[in-house]
């Protein structure tokens, strides 16, 4: 989800952030038959925190509200509510510079942290998304890049293969005005996941509302 973070100042804000994300280590699905993509690196002990900024070109950074701000990373800990106080003071400055560290000290995976609080165990993990991106190259700061989205989506969408445990045929409409169009263009591919100039100049000859594929980049 979006996250807005608020300023005192009147008619501003300090910051926001694309998304903030929970995934839980024993998510499961298996009537579906497709598993939790191996790109996330997803925990197999720990709860998940994603912690992620969506870019559209070549800046690969946080907000620097967050980054140079530390009351924007407080205010963003204490929304999340995994922290109590007292963790919170320990920690605030700790997950800024992994922030920073994003950027200015790129690897090859995705940064995270993993810590014990009195609410559980988590791992706070730091993405960036650029779906207007090609993949990086080894050595270089991972992203969330588009062939890995659009590849996810077919996988979980397509009809080319059948499940016998999950019908993927059913009211397309179900998925609601903002989604529906997505999902139909997913279903109706039947080779391969395509490309995201393929994806874009799919909607734009449909006229969908931009802020359609803008939701699917996010």
């Amino acid at each position: 989800m979006n996250y807005l973070i608020h300023s005192e100042k009147h008619g501003r804000l300090t910051s926001e952030l694309d998304i903030i994300g929970i995934r839980f280590p024993f998510h499961s699905q298996k009537d579906r038959k497709v598993e939790t993509s191996p790109f996330l690196e997803a925990s197999l002990d720990r709860i998940e925190v994603m912690i992620a900024d969506v870019k559209g070109g070549e800046i690969m950074k946080f907000n620097e509200a967050l980054t140079k701000e530390l009351v924007g990373v407080q205010k963003m800990l204490s929304w999340i509510g995994i922290f109590t106080e007292e963790e919170l003071v320990k920690y605030d400055s700790i997950i800024q510079n992994e922030l920073i560290a994003v950027s200015e000290k790129p690897i090859d995976r995705f940064r995270f942290l993993d810590i014990d609080l009195k609410s559980g165990r988590y791992r706070i993990k730091f993405i960036i998304i650029n779906v207007n991106a090609e993949m990086s190259k080894p050595g270089e700061l991972k992203y969330l890049h588009g062939e890995e989205v659009l590849s996810y989506c077919w996988e979980c969408l397509r009809l080319n293969e059948v499940v016998d445990t999950c019908s993927r045929r059913y009211n397309y409409e179900n998925w609601g005005n903002e989604y529906e169009g997505i999902v139909r263009y997913f279903k109706s591919r039947e080779e391969n996941h395509g490309t995201i100039k393929a994806f874009y100049d799919h909607f734009k000859s449909e006229r969908l509302d931009p802020d359609v594929a803008s939701a699917m980049s996010t």
